[in-house]
């Protein structure tokens, strides 16, 4: 029985202790030690991905090229559905490079006007350039894309959402509620400015 005391204290003290972790900002350690060991940590992070990001870009370009062949050789045989399925593969893995290379039409923006739709509302955000996002309350927050990916942190909640390939839609959800926009407009297109801009 003080067994079975003791390991339910265990492990509420360590609830308690994850929950308190939770609720404030991890501190950076001062020991040089420490710092030298998150120095080492970062370079090590951003070689990682660099390589990553030049395998991709390396297997893309090769999809590409070996694709091509196939194209040509279903257009001669006069099999458009093929050829249009086959081209359609080479725009996608293109999209892809774009998005690798911080290309992509999303990335492109002076900034984007977004209508969210969501159970209950909808609402306007701005997805400016410079990382940064305001909602028609004159609230902001940031925004980042990776991939097709994209988060919206509203300063706590983070919303994960996936843009379409044409760059036009997001989905995903927020609180597990369905969460979508179009975008509606550009600096581009004249759309109306964000809050305070």
């Amino acid at each position: 029985m003080l067994r079975q005391a003791a390991v339910i204290g265990m492990v509420m003290f360590c609830a308690l202790s994850v929950a308190a972790d939770d609720a404030k900002p991890v501190e950076k350690p001062q020991l040089p030690a420490a710092v030298a060991a998150l120095r080492e940590y970062d370079k090590s992070t951003e070689a990682a991905e660099k390589a990553y990001k030049e395998a991709r870009l390396a297997a893309e370009h090769k999809l590409i090229d070996k694709l091509k062949p196939a194209m040509a050789m279903a257009t001669k045989a006069a099999n458009l559905p093929e050829a249009n399925a086959i081209d359609a593969q080479i725009k996608l893995a293109m999209i892809r490079i774009d998005e690798l290379l911080g290309k992509s039409k999303a990335t492109q923006l002076g900034y984007s006007l977004w209508q969210f739709v969501y159970p209950g509302g909808s609402m306007k955000d701005w997805l400016l350039t410079d990382g940064t996002l305001v909602n028609a309350r004159g609230e902001k927050g940031k925004w980042t894309k990776e991939g097709s990916t994209v988060v919206l942190d509203h300063n706590g909640p983070k919303d994960r959402l996936t843009l379409s390939s044409d760059g036009k839609k997001l989905s995903g959800e927020s609180f597990g509620n369905p969460l979508r926009a179009t975008l509606i407009g550009t600096d581009s297109t004249g759309a109306e400015a964000p809050p305070d801009h």
